[in-house]
């Protein structure tokens, strides 16, 4: 019988190694090309843009982004507990750092004056403001506010760059950021704590959300209030009643609205409060049967979106009702809206049990606002094990101009898989050095940006 001839027999000695080399390349190359497609599978890779993460010394307080400078501003306060900070500046089309600057204030909310350039920063403590170059991020000017405690809101007027303090004891204050001197201050009612406030720059009016602080809002069933303030004297203009603790004021200047998010409590469900932009007076409420957490609005279609322990609504706010409920795979905690691109990005918690431990994922879903449909779902997030005691609320924003998604997630512990050596004796893996505990693999995860491109 003749023997086999294989392919290498027939080529000369010198080139047999050629050979070998030939094939160990094609190995390593077909390996390597097999993790990439594994990655991009497992990370959302996909046919977006995809950037590599940028580690936090801890979780931030406030994300904005301003989509003029495709700059992300993220708040973050000293380690030591001292009245300081910084704010980060993350290059939105890059996902890279580009400068850390150090605030005389411990920085908690921010705001953009998009006109003017600038990057308003709140001290929590609300004793005063940081200005900030949108495009350098280098210090304007600080702005000291005398008397002011406890920070909660911020919001600015591009007209006339008037900038309005909002602070826990219902005190709302008014500053001209180009001079610096405080124009007006407005007291609260009595039990009262402001929670947000927001400006209509067409009618000039301001509107400010107070809630019952007479006892604790999760057990309170005490109306919430809606202050109208003339934007240009500070005068209170009207006091209108609205739902049970209310939490956020959203203006909707294409409709001449303004809709208040009335959170509820654990002992009332959650609602919205319609307005009218220009009188004050309410249109309607509508009651959702759950509690509400955030709204956002979209410019190009006139509706809202809404967050809360029912999942993600679609309203329309000229009728109040409820055109679509968005199906999701997990538990959504934070919303952005691309009016421009018409996409929803919803950033979610994913939750699974692994021995006898909870595994944490996130992922964003990109839903299409015009089609009505999801278009993909995007892990940012490797699986990590958080302590409920020390878990934050992630942080979402979007880049218009840039077509950018900006998620920040929490940290946690890791735990790398350990392979199952149950097959070999218990009393022999004992003697094995290299047989460890589960524990002994785990690795701490710093809080993460992370950035990616819309679909």
């Amino acid at each position: 019988m003749a023997d086999t001839i294989s392919f290498a027999t027939l080529l000369p000695l010198r080139r047999r190694g050629l050979v070998k080399r030939y094939k160990w390349w094609c190995g390593a190359l077909g390996f390597a090309a097999g993790a990439a497609v594994v990655t991009s599978i497992v990370f959302g890779g996909g046919s977006d843009a995809s950037f590599p993460a940028l580690v936090l010394p801890q979780m931030p307080r406030a994300l904005v982004v301003d989509g003029r400078t495709s700059r992300a501003f993220l708040t973050i306060p000293d380690r030591a507990g001292r009245p300081q900070g910084t704010v980060w500046l993350v290059d939105t089309r890059t996902g890279r750092l580009q400068r850390v600057v150090t605030v005389p204030v411990d920085p908690g909310p921010m705001v953009v004056d998009d006109r003017a350039g600038q990057v308003i920063v709140g001290d929590i403590g609300g004793t005063g403001v940081s200005i900030l170059d949108a495009h350098t991020g280098t210090m304007v000017r600080g702005i000291t506010v005398p008397g002011s405690v406890s920070l909660s809101s911020l919001a600015v007027d591009v007209r006339t760059h008037h900038l309005f303090l909002a602070t826990l004891d219902g005190n709302v204050r008014t500053v001209d950021l180009t001079t610096g001197r405080m124009l007006t201050s407005a007291s609260g009612q009595t039990l009262s704590s402001t929670s947000d406030l927001a400006i209509d720059t067409r009618t000039e009016r301001v509107f400010i959300a107070d809630r019952y602080a007479g006892a604790s809002p999760l057990i309170s069933r005490q109306q919430g209030t809606i202050r109208v303030l003339d934007a240009h004297s500070g005068r209170v203009l009207h006091t209108v009643a609205v739902g049970v603790n209310p939490r956020h004021v959203v203006v909707d200047a294409r409709a001449h609205r303004v809709v208040v998010v009335n959170a509820g409590t654990g002992l009332t469900a959650g609602s919205l409060s319609v307005l009218d932009a220009t009188s004050g007076r309410t249109i309607r409420t509508i009651a959702l049967g759950y509690p509400i957490y955030a709204l956002a609005p979209d410019a190009s279609s006139g509706h809202m979106f809404t967050l809360g322990a029912g999942g993600v609504m679609i309203l329309d706010v000229r009728t109040g009702r409820i055109r679509q409920a968005i199906a999701l795979d997990g538990m959504p905690v934070a919303i952005a809206v691309d009016g421009t691109a018409g996409r929803l990005s919803i950033l979610t918690e994913h939750e699974q049990v692994q021995a006898s431990m909870v595994i944490h994922t996130n992922s964003i879903s990109i839903f299409d606002t015009r089609a009505g449909v999801t278009k993909r779902s995007i892990t940012v997030s490797e699986p990590l094990v958080i302590n409920p005691n020390d878990a934050n609320t992630p942080l979402l924003a979007v880049d218009n101009r840039a077509r950018r998604i900006v998620a920040v997630v929490d940290g946690g512990i890791t735990y790398a898989p350990v392979p199952s050596w149950n097959w070999i004796p218990s009393r022999l893996r004992a003697w094995l050095p290299f047989f460890t505990h589960l524990e002994a693999h785990a690795r701490a995860v710093a809080p993460r940006l992370v950035v990616r491109a819309e679909p």
